[in-house]
This record gives C-alpha cells, sequence and structure tokens, in this order.
C-alpha cells in the first residue's frame, strides 16, 4: 500500500503536492497545539485542591468541589465529606455531599447512620432510598433501636421500592405484638397493596390470637385484599 501512495504522490504536479504538504503541516501543528494543551491541564487537576474547597462559604465553589471530586474518584475526600454532612447546617449541602460520598464510599455513607446527629442520619436514609435502592435493606440493620417515626419513615421506603425482601419487613413488623400500634398500623395499610398469598399464615395468626382488637381488624381486611386480588387473577 505504501507503495502505491508513493506512485500517487509521484504522479501529482507541483501545485497538489504544495497542497499536500500545507494540509500536513497545518495538522501536525494542530496535534501538538492539542497535546500542549492537555498535558498541563491534566497535570493542573489536584484534588487536594477541590477537596479544600468544601469548605469554602461560596456555596457555589461547595458544589463545584463535590462535582470534581466525584468526577475525579478521589476517594481520599471521604473524611472531609463526612465532616461536611456534620458540620453543615444546609440541608442540600448535606445532601449533595451525602451524595458523592455515595458515588465514592458507600460504605462510609452508611456507617453515617450511627452518626449523633439526627439530620445526618435521615440524609443518609434519605439519598439511599432515591440514589441506591440496592442499598435499602442496610437501613433495616438497626431498625429495633430506631424511633417511631424513623420506623415509619423506612416502612414507607420498603413499601414503595417494592423489592420482595423488603415486603418481609412490612409483615413482620404488622405481626410483631410488641411493636407500637402506630407502626404497625403503616405497616398493615402499606400490606393492603403489597401482601401476597404467602403472608396470610402469619396474617390469620395476627387474627386469631393478637390481643388488640384493631389490629385484628386489619389483619383480616390485609387478607380480603389478598384474597381479592388472587380471584382477579394475580397475587396483588
Amino acid at each position: 500500500m505504501l507503495e502505491e501512495l508513493k506512485q500517487v504522490y509521484a504522479g501529482w504536479d507541483v501545485r497538489k503536492k504544495a497542497i499536500f504538504w500545507a494540509v500536513a503541516i497545518l495538522v501536525v501543528l494542530s496535534l501538538v497545539r492539542l497535546i500542549a494543551w492537555m498535558l498541563p491541564a491534566r497535570q493542573g487537576i489536584k484534588p487536594q485542591k477541590y477537596e479544600k474547597m468544601l469548605f469554602s462559604k461560596d456555596e457555589r465553589q461547595v458544589r463545584d468541589a463535590m462535582l470534581m471530586l466525584a468526577a475525579l474518584k478521589y476517594k481520599e475526600a471521604s473524611p472531609s465529606l463526612v465532616r461536611l454532612m456534620e458540620e453543615s447546617a444546609d440541608a442540600n449541602t448535606r445532601r449533595m455531599a451525602a451524595e458523592t460520598l455515595l458515588k465514592l464510599d458507600q460504605d462510609k455513607l452508611l456507617s453515617q447512620l450511627k452518626s449523633q446527629k439526627k439530620e445526618v442520619k435521615e440524609t443518609v436514609r434519605e439519598v439511599v432510598y432515591r440514589c441506591a435502592p440496592h442499598l435499602l435493606g442496610k437501613l433495616f440493620e438497626d431498625y429495633g433501636q430506631e424511633d417511631i417515626e424513623t420506623k415509619l419513615t423506612l416502612l414507607s421506603y420498603a413499601a414503595n421500592s417494592k423489592r420482595p425482601e423488603l415486603r418481609d419487613r412490612l409483615v413482620k413488623a404488622f405481626c410483631d405484638s410488641t411493636e407500637d400500634p402506630r407502626v404497625r398500623t403503616a405497616a398493615g395499610g402499606h400490606l393492603k397493596e403489597l401482601g401476597t398469598p404467602e403472608d396470610t399464615a402469619l396474617l390469620w395468626q395476627v387474627y386469631t390470637i393478637d390481643q388488640d382488637p384493631q389490629m385484628r381488624t386489619l389483619a383480616k381486611e390485609v387478607i380480603d385484599q389478598i384474597e381479592a386480588r388472587r380471584r382477579a387473577g394475580g397475587s396483588r
């Protein structure tokens, strides 16, 4: 092929050869300029600079810093992001810090479920629910120690996710006679829509032996809804 190109080039007149070399020189110069532009730009990107910007008083700089840290996959910034979540009074900043941390180090994010600050834990739960539904089960690991408000939130997440393994959480919460009635009522309400025939054995137990008449009534309502869906041709 090289010989063929040589023959073609040899057949050109002076004008064509001049044009060819002019174009070739322009291409080479353009490539040189592109490389010269890219190398310093790459060398100039210092993640530590953006990590420091996390604590700027300029909200735009903070937001841009988080975007850059995520783009650079700079996991080393995780402790600073945790600090930002702990110290920031702005809900949007905490949320974006949690979203960035999720991209860089999801285990570090989940560890903040043990934070002493309620707003930090709430932010982690919200971000996991919206951005990482496959991690929702992690939110239930300390379910028994959560307050009623948190339990209601988690049950809502479980119901909205439509994930089978989380539906079991709803059944367990409803059937637990030691649980707060508000939590049981919420779980039963979700099961009216999400309960399946395989749940009916436990529901019948609630209906027959539970000491709370309201829970017995609710259990029967859930069973009736499941049966109505079964007759209509589906388990839902």
